[in-house]
């Protein structure tokens, strides 16, 4: 598919591993067989903290094809997204 840009994940910060399994694996298939240019897995709430990341990195791990999908945090209403990582 050309012309594909960005596909994007949206969970809650209480997201558990398996949720986080489950939408790296559809990020990373988009992005390998959908041929789009980016996946984006955005984490939403103010509970965003190491052990979340901790979880998101430990999933990525067991995700073939993960590579250079964009962890980004949004922590509240009226607070700018931030880009955590790349993995």
């Amino acid at each position: 598919m050309e012309g594909n840009h960005a596909v994007i994940e949206v969970k809650p910060s209480n997201v558990d591993r398996s949720g986080i399994e489950s939408d790296l694996t559809k990020l990373a298939l988009f992005r390998n067989q959908g041929e789009y240019q980016r996946g984006l897995f955005l984490i939403y709430g103010n509970a965003a903290d190491e052990r979340l990341a901790r979880r998101i990195k430990d999933a990525a791990a067991s995700v073939e094809g993960s590579q250079g999908i964009e962890i980004w945090f949004h922590p509240e209403v009226h607070v700018q997204a931030a880009l955590f990582c790349v993995l």
